[in-house]
């Protein structure tokens, strides 16, 4: 079926990825904040209502879980909209609280096209298999990882290089921004700004296959010292320079 659907979702490469698979076969609608998302669904009427929504659980002015209950479970009602809940980080006591809030999926970024495809069917009741697309995709790490991991992400985007190019093309335009605020942040011991710039930058890594920045963007959620921030920034100085 042809579905109305909504991505909330702030990230640029992300944002990209996931309306460039769902318009093959649904009509798109694309929010940035929580704030045009929560516009554009008081605008909707009953014959313009959306069908589906996959929102990102960690948005710039606020939580995506907010819209997630109030689109899954109203106050006194039954769900407005089947939702999808998105998120670069995932653990088993998060996914069980939004699968008890009445998400139909709970998606980990990066994902496969195979992986969204099949989990927008199952929540549209189209779905023809069992497979399990809840799990969260990975990036995948090793002793030297490469800068691009080519196979990788063809592998993860079917095989389409101009789509690969444009999310490589995205994340090389905002490489540049999130260096600042990831090296303001750190010096200014912000933890919390520190965190969400690397929960975006990595979500964007693991869909372009920038291994190396995405390993590194790792590490510096885990140690938060001078060395990892180090290792950021040289992953992003050979990613600049590379150009994809």
């Amino acid at each position: 079926m042809t579905a109305r659907v909504l991505v909330v979702e702030d990230d640029p490469v992300s944002a990209a990825f996931l309306c460039d698979v769902l318009r093959r076969r649904h009509t798109v609608s694309h929010s940035a904040s929580l704030a045009d998302a929560r516009g554009v669904l008081a605008t909707a009427d009953a014959e313009h209502a959306f069908d589906l929504a996959l929102i990102d659980l960690h948005l710039d002015d606020g939580s995506g879980i907010d819209l997630l209950r109030l689109l899954c479970a109203p106050p006194g009602g039954t769900a407005r909209t089947t939702c999808i809940a998105l998120s670069a980080e995932l653990d088993p006591p998060l996914v069980a609280s939004l699968r008890a809030m009445g998400c139909a999926n709970v998606l980990g970024k990066p994902l496969t096209v195979a992986q969204l495809e099949h989990a927008v069917a199952q929540a549209l009741g189209d779905a023809e298999d069992g497979r399990d697309s809840s799990m969260p995709g990975s990036i995948v790490a090793s002793a030297s990882p490469p800068i691009w991991d080519d196979a990788a992400a063809l592998r993860a985007l079917g095989g389409q290089q101009d789509v690969l190019d444009r999310l490589r093309g995205l994340l090389l335009q905002d490489l540049p921004g999130h260096r600042t605020r990831i090296i303001e942040a750190h010096a200014q011991g912000d933890h919390a700004t520190l965190d969400a710039e690397l929960h975006r930058l990595r979500a964007a890594c693991g869909f372009c296959g920038a291994v190396a920045l995405g390993s590194a963007c790792a590490q510096l959620k885990v140690r938060r010292d001078k060395e990892s921030l180090r290792g950021v920034l040289l992953a992003v100085a050979a990613l600049m320079a590379a150009r994809a």
